[in-house]
Order: C-alpha cells, then sequence, then structure tokens
C-alpha cells in the first residue's frame, strides 16, 4: 500500500509541474497576485495512523485565503482536510489549520511550494439513531504541519484552476493514551483560486 501510495504522490506532481506552464502558454497571459487572494478544493487522499499502524483512502479538501507580499510570497491561512467512513456507523476525519506561505520561486511561472504550521484536529463522530441528527463529534488537538506544492494555471484575468498536492502531519494528545497519536496525510486536490 506505502509503494502504491508514494508512486500516485509522484506521479500527480509530476503532472502538476509538467502541465501547468503548457496550459499558461494558451491562456495568453503572466500570472499575477494582487492584493488579497482566496482558493477552495476537493479531491481525495490517503492518510496514516500509527496507533494502530492503518492507512486509509478518503475524501480531501482546503479552504484558504490571505495577502500578497510580492509577486513571488503570498501569506495567509489555510484549513486542508481528509476524512472517510470508518466502518458502517462512523466518520473520520484530520485538519490541519495552519498559517502558512506560498513560494513561487520561478515567477512568472505558476508553480509554488506551500509550508506552514498551526493546529491539528481529529475527529470521530458515530451515527444516531435520529434521522437528520448530527452526533457530537470527538475532537482531538495536537500540532500540525502542512507542506504542498500545486500550480496555478490561469483561465481568466483574476481566476485561477490550482491542481495540489499536500503533506499533512499531525502529532495529536489522546487521553488514557501513553503515547501521542501521529498521522500522516497526502491530499491531491484540484482548486479554484482568486487572485
Amino acid at each position: 500500500m506505502r509503494r502504491v501510495l508514494l508512486s500516485a504522490t509522484v506521479t500527480a506532481a509530476v503532472l502538476t509541474c509538467l502541465a501547468g506552464p503548457a496550459v499558461a502558454q494558451q491562456t495568453g497571459g503572466e500570472n499575477k497576485h494582487n492584493g488579497w487572494w482566496f482558493g477552495v478544493g476537493l479531491g481525495g487522499g490517503w492518510s496514516h495512523t500509527d496507533t494502530p499502524d492503518t492507512t486509509r483512502s478518503g475524501g480531501a479538501g482546503f479552504i484558504r485565503g490571505g495577502g500578497t507580499l510580492s509577486q513571488r510570497f503570498l501569506v495567509g491561512g489555510d484549513a486542508a482536510f481528509w476524512v472517510s467512513k470508518n466502518g458502517q456507523h462512523e466518520w473520520i476525519s484530520a485538519t490541519n489549520v495552519t498559517a502558512s506561505i506560498l513560494i513561487y520561486p520561478f515567477y512568472p511561472l505558476g508553480g509554488y511550494v506551500k509550508l506552514g504550521a498551526g493546529l491539528a484536529i481529529a475527529d470521530v463522530v458515530g451515527d444516531t439513531d435520529v434521522p437528520g441528527l448530527i452526533p457530537p463529534a470527538e475532537k482531538e488537538y495536537g500540532i500540525g504541519a502542512t507542506a504542498g506544492i500545486g500550480w496555478d494555471v490561469r483561465i481568466a484575468r483574476n481566476f485561477y484552476l490550482t491542481p495540489n498536492v499536500d503533506f499533512l502531519y499531525q502529532k495529536v494528545d489522546i487521553p488514557d493514551s501513553a503515547d501521542d497519536v501521529k498521522l500522516w496525510s497526502i491530499l491531491l486536490t484540484v482548486g479554484a483560486t482568486w487572485h
């Protein structure tokens, strides 16, 4: 399973980096970062936990926004998540809410590297017997770090299609447990970004 996960991540990263310049040439304009920016995206991914030692696939997404320091540096907040159904009656999720910086090392090309640190949230939500009632979640908190790569592909003047590969790390304190639980998630998403 780890080989499949690594192969999928490397393939997605390479395709993201190769596709961006070709599409950017077709749209006939360079990427411009002006003032505030905002992005949302959805996709899929995998999450691995060390206690117990399991890897699962699931859905993924992000929401982020911030401001422009320069054409090469953007700063802001980032919430990236992974979610999966655990058996018949339970959902689990991993979310990182981080302060992040996006670095565009080859500007005006759209490729970027993202780094962030902040809060990790691990969730477990069970079903209830009452239709439509959302049960309370069992949330555990800890420290989280996010790293990623992506490409802003210009579609219109201030609108970009943004494929991403994100890596989430979480160290979460579980009550009544001697050790912290460590989670790693890899998210493959496609988003929309407004600059």
